[in-house]
């Protein structure tokens, strides 16, 4: 068996448009999670490129050691409606053009980049649609806009009188700890501010795409048409932009080579000049992009290189004196797969923790979680006060005659404050032989190991489960 605990350690938006999806649709305790998404925003930089993306976040705030902590988790996917600012290396008075992402593989639309992200989020306190307060906050180092990865602040700890406000200002010390305390819902949130870092397109567009190299040869080839058509009267069929790849640049490269380059007796007729400024000019254009590709050093920020951020911890939340429990939320009262279903912890209507892929809640402490790890039972155990706090018991429990079953991995509490697993091999014993009957008419049930736990999951002892004919009902 094998133990181990796994520590889990300006730029103004022009005009935007958007939508909010809410995850929660009654009153939250602090520290739950609460989600809101945005789309079609739009950012505009000041090298006239303009991003266009969805967004969605999550927040949480509590307290730790009861100073107040805001927790905020970002991501966002970017549309190719985009348009990014990428190095003009033919133009000979800009250093930077804007160009469509849409004309661009598809990969380019990983290159730009958000950073300096400041969001508000505002909260209805306490159930009351006429008390809305708001409290504004970083989400951190984004990620690429893949619309998957998320990035987290560090979590900060504002002072009490300076995380929420109001019309009114912001909130006195005394007021903001009755507003966490009263239980907060996530009503709207907003960017208010953000900045473009345009490196990994820069980055991506002069190197291994090969972008800028097919940008001057598809000019070059333009030229050469033009200048061939006019002095010869060749009608000469272009090359498809989108048919250009970075293993075909070489071909197309060929190609206007030999375009340059016209055999004499192709050279009908004494109008020569188009096509001998084409020549110049392609020629022109080839050492201008060599000298200036050779020259060019992006000043974007590296948005990588930025601080990471992590998840929060929190104090352990007041609530009542309700027993807790698991339920599985799925769904919204309109019908409507919510985007962060899964199982909860649950303080009545409230709540507390989660979402968990399941679980079995043990000593309203821990949320286990069993998992099938190459027919071995693998135990990941997360304190409901602090989820991140996850520790893993990996165990080989062996069933007779057939492969394990997740629910052979059998989790109880085994007293008022300790807990016990399965861990040992799961065997027959003769069950109800009374005395003077026929042994051999006895019947059999299952006996299993358990390991016991007290609450900061050190073991115990190791024991045989009690005879029953329903053992996975009655546990360890």
């Amino acid at each position: 068996m094998h133990f181990f605990r796994i520590p889990i350690a300006v730029l103004r938006i022009f005009s935007f448009t958007f939508l909010f999806f809410i995850s929660a649709s009654v009153t939250v305790q602090a520290q739950s999670f609460q989600t809101a998404s945005g789309r079609q925003e739009r950012v505009r930089d000041r090298n006239d490129g303009m991003l266009v993306f969805d967004w969605d976040a999550k927040i949480a705030v509590g307290t730790l050691l009861g100073e107040p902590v805001v927790s905020v988790q970002f991501l966002y996917k970017t549309h190719p409606e985009s348009s990014g600012s990428v190095p003009a290396f033919l133009n000979p008075t800009t250093a930077s053009q804007s160009i469509s992402l849409a004309d661009l593989p598809e990969e380019a639309l990983l290159g730009p980049r958000l950073y300096d992200v400041k969001m508000q989020f505002d909260f209805q306190v306490g159930g009351n649609s006429n008390n809305v307060v708001s409290l504004r906050a970083d989400v951190g180092a984004p990620g690429k806009g893949d619309g998957q990865t998320w990035s987290y602040n560090t979590p900060g700890s504002p002072a009490w009188g300076a995380l929420f406000s109001n019309g009114g200002g912001p909130l006195w010390p005394a007021e903001a700890k009755e507003a966490l305390k009263a239980g907060l819902k996530l009503v709207s949130a907003r960017i208010l501010s953000t900045k473009i870092s345009w490196l990994d397109l820069q980055k991506w567009y002069t190197g291994p795409s090969r972008q800028d190299e097919k940008e001057r040869l598809l000019e070059a080839e333009k030229l050469l048409e033009a200048g061939i058509s006019r002095s010869y009267g060749y009608d000469i069929r272009k090359t498809d932009p989108k048919s250009v790849t970075p293993k075909s640049i070489d071909k197309l490269a060929q190609r206007v080579e030999k375009m340059a380059a016209l055999p004499v007796e192709t050279k009908i007729g004494d109008n020569h000049a188009p096509y001998q400024v084409a020549v110049e000019t392609v020629e022109t254009y080839r050492q201008r992009f060599n000298q200036r590709k050779a020259r060019f050093k992006s000043t974007e920020p590296d948005v990588d290189a930025m601080p990471r951020g992590h998840l929060p911890n929190f104090d352990a939340p007041e609530r009542s004196h309700r027993p807790l429990r698991m339920e599985l939320l799925s769904w919204d009262k309109q019908g409507k797969k919510l985007p962060d279903a899964g199982y909860y912890v649950m303080d009545g209507d409230q709540k507390v923790a989660g979402p968990f892929e399941s679980g079995t809640l043990v000593l309203n402490t821990y949320v286990v979680q069993v998992k099938n790890n190459n027919g071995n039972c693998s135990y990941h155990i997360f304190p409901y006060e602090r989820p991140s706090e996850v520790s893993v018991i990996d165990s080989a429990v062996k069933v007779p005659k057939r492969r394990l079953d997740t629910s052979d991995c059998v989790v109880s509490e085994a007293g008022a404050n300790s807990i016990a697993l399965a861990v040992g091999t799961w065997s027959s014993v003769p069950n109800n032989c009374s005395p003077g009957l026929n042994f051999g008419r006895c019947g059999t049930v299952p006996l299993l190991t358990c390991a016991v736990y007290d609450r900061n999951l050190t073991l115990l002892e190791k024991r045989n489960a009690g005879e029953s004919s329903e053992p996975r009902r009655n546990g360890c």
